[in-house]
């Protein structure tokens, strides 16, 4: 998300994409994605990746010609796509973005860990990226992001807010509105 929780969503637009490190991510995700996906799809060594684009279309629903410019690394996808990406594979969000061995950057998920229980933050991470799409569809990427930052800095200080508390918290500040 604009600034660096990577393990399960960030954001992931070219210009405004901050993780543990922009550049590794836009040099290595292409070949991140190209390395899940052929082994999931038995592509092997000598196969050409003719078809992939296809086979991780209809496995996760995004368009072909997207998968096709995530593929050759024309194009990065955003939280929603990446959560969806690493959901079908069954791949950590940290390995698709390279926040596992890029190189030192400004985020520790061991310090994410110590703070939210990673079926929490999951679950804040894709309730966010519902309500973007279907009550904020205009949020811009990096207002998404900081949104979903301050949400998971809430539900971290008051790990028992209820699922209404916290739909209602983001959205308004998804929202931009006045944070209660």
């Amino acid at each position: 998300m604009c600034l660096a929780i990577t393990k399960h969503g960030v954001e992931m637009d070219q210009s405004e994409f901050h993780i543990a490190n922009k550049d590794w991510f836009r040099a290595r995700f292409p070949e991140r994605l190209r390395e899940i996906t052929r082994k999931a799809h038995g592509y092997s060594e000598g196969k050409s990746d003719r078809g992939l684009g296809k086979c991780v279309s209809d496995k996760t629903g995004i368009p072909a010609p997207t998968v096709s410019r995530y593929l050759s690394g024309s194009m990065l996808p955003g939280v929603d796509r990446l959560l969806v990406l690493a959901d079908a594979y069954d791949t950590p969000v940290d390995y698709l973005a390279g926040n596992n061995d890029a190189p030192i950057g400004h985020f520790s998920m061991e310090t994410l860990d110590q703070r939210i229980p990673r079926e929490l933050l999951m679950h804040v991470l894709a309730m966010m990226a519902e309500l973007r799409s279907t009550a904020a569809p205009g949020v811009s990427d990096k207002h998404f992001a900081l949104s979903t930052v301050e949400l998971l800095d809430k539900v971290s200080d008051r790990p028992d807010m209820n699922e209404h508390e916290m739909t209602g918290l983001g959205l308004s500040l998804l929202k931009g509105e006045p944070k209660p």
